[in-house]
């Protein structure tokens, strides 16, 4: 779930970056050689920021016991029933008519 938040965080963080060196003048309609320097410029922040952000994140799944090994245990079992597995198709069947109906009209 992680991998799929990066690339939305990455992109907001770009604009923001983009945003903030407009704001300091950065001309980004300019010849060839101007527009590269200002990808440059981008880039290092936020390269910088992705990589202090993926530090952040290993160091919290670390200290939830991702890295541990051994067989992972869990504090409360919880049961599997019938009702629960009859619920979880009836579901998916229930999403699965809808969008086939959204479709059909």
């Amino acid at each position: 779930m992680a991998s799929l938040q990066f690339v939305p965080e990455m992109q907001r963080r770009a604009q923001a970056i983009i945003e903030a060196q407009q704001a300091r003048g950065l001309d980004l309609k300019a010849n060839l050689w101007r527009r590269f320097q200002a990808l440059l410029a981008m880039m290092i922040p936020l390269l910088t920021g992705a990589l202090i952000s993926a530090e952040t994140r290993s160091l919290a799944l670390e200290a939830r016991g991702f890295s541990r090994v051994g067989v992972r245990s869990h504090l409360i079992e919880v049961p599997d029933g019938a009702a629960d597995r009859v619920i979880r198709w009836s579901m998916a069947a229930i999403v699965i008519l809808v969008a086939i109906w959204r479709i059909v009209l």
